[in-house]
């Protein structure tokens, strides 16, 4: 048995036009419209098929992406992502590790800025403390100073 292909439609088409007399047009035989749908089908089908390959390689690509930002995620946090499973998708583990990661750091940037603002005010008091301290010490050692050149000056006429 041979296949059935457009160009066998075809031919049974001619053989439809031909027993009606010519009367019916080639191109509306049922053999001859049959051809054309097969046709069209096909041609539907190869674009069908090169998009879906496409498709196919687009995701590829955009798993490797994702598993390469997933390594980068880990290294950066130094915490583990795991591996795929039907149980586990580490694109998700990585991207919550990211999100606790910005907010440890924004909470350490909070802490670290929090701490030089008590540092700053620490000095501020100390320095309320000191300032008088060193004042007076400052004039004990000119009091001091001005003692012994009045003894100098004293025992020396």
């Amino acid at each position: 048995m041979n296949p059935i292909t457009p160009d066998y439609l075809r031919d049974m088409a001619r053989i439809q036009q031909a027993r009606s007399g010519g009367a019916q047009p080639l191109e509306e035989t049922p053999a001859w419209r049959a051809a054309e749908r097969i046709e069209a089908l096909e041609r539907r089908f190869e674009q069908e098929y090169a998009d879906h390959h496409n498709t196919m390689e687009q995701r590829d690509r955009a798993e490797e992406m994702a598993d390469r930002l997933a390594a980068a995620i880990m290294r950066i946090t130094g915490r583990d992502i795991g591996e795929h499973s039907s149980a586990h998708c580490p694109w998700l583990t990585a991207e919550e590790h990211a999100e606790e990661y910005q907010a440890e750091r924004m909470r350490a940037d909070s802490m670290a800025k929090q701490k030089a603002v008590w540092q700053a005010e620490a000095l501020e008091e100390a320095s309320h403390d000191v300032v008088p301290q060193l004042d007076r010490m400052a004039n004990w050692l000119r009091c001091r100073a001005a003692e012994l050149r009045s003894q100098v000056q004293g025992g020396a006429s």
